[in-house]
């Protein structure tokens, strides 16, 4: 029987489900079909057949950058907007945190003096913030332009406070100021901040 009731008046149709009675759109769908290796590979031929390449082929590695302006009057950066690290070492979850709870701290120390509009607000935090960008990004940059990861854990094992150091780095301790590996990344090349 066909209803003549208009569509929105019509009962959803629905899927019977040993779980319960569920609306077609959240009914299980088949897992999609893999296709070979060579399927995909003629599909992409078949696509770019006829494109003619106008730049040569290029690698990119570490997309890390930094937000030149970070704060100023009523706004503050954190994360990913303050600046973002090449994902190698898992560290930009830890200083999106990090900078987010230095910005709360400082913007409720801002409402209660009532200097929130104060464009120097964040300064000291950002000193911090670059501290601990800084020391991971040039970490980051070693990794990438130097075999330092070979090197100082092979390094480490004969040196326990070498592997200390870098433990302290990779776990997320950039402000303490006696750690020699950092002091040592951070004194061979100066960042802009």
């Amino acid at each position: 029987m066909i209803s003549t009731a208009p569509r929105a008046l019509r009962p959803t149709p629905t899927v019977r489900d040993s779980r319960a009675d569920i609306p077609p759109s959240m009914a299980p769908r088949p897992a999609p079909k893999i296709l070979p290796r060579q399927a995909t590979r003629n599909t992409h031929n078949t696509l770019l057949n006829g494109a003619e390449q106008f730049a040569p082929v290029r690698v990119e590695a570490d997309f890390s950058y930094t937000n030149q302006s970070r704060y100023g009057i009523r706004y503050a950066c954190c994360g990913d907007a303050a600046g973002f690290l090449d994902p190698v070492f898992s560290s930009g979850v830890f200083l999106a945190f990090t900078s987010a709870a230095r910005v709360a701290d400082q913007v409720h120390l801002g409402l209660q003096e009532g200097r929130e509009a104060d464009p120097l607000l964040h300064a000291g935090d950002d000193e911090a913030y670059l501290l601990g960008f800084n020391t991971m990004r040039l970490f980051v940059e070693r990794f990438y332009q130097s075999n330092i990861v070979h090197n100082l854990f092979f390094e480490a094992d004969r040196d326990p406070e070498l592997k200390d150091q870098i433990a302290r780095l990779l776990s997320g301790d950039l402000w303490a100021d006696n750690n020699a590996l950092q002091q040592n990344l951070l004194a061979g090349r100066r960042m802009a901040g």
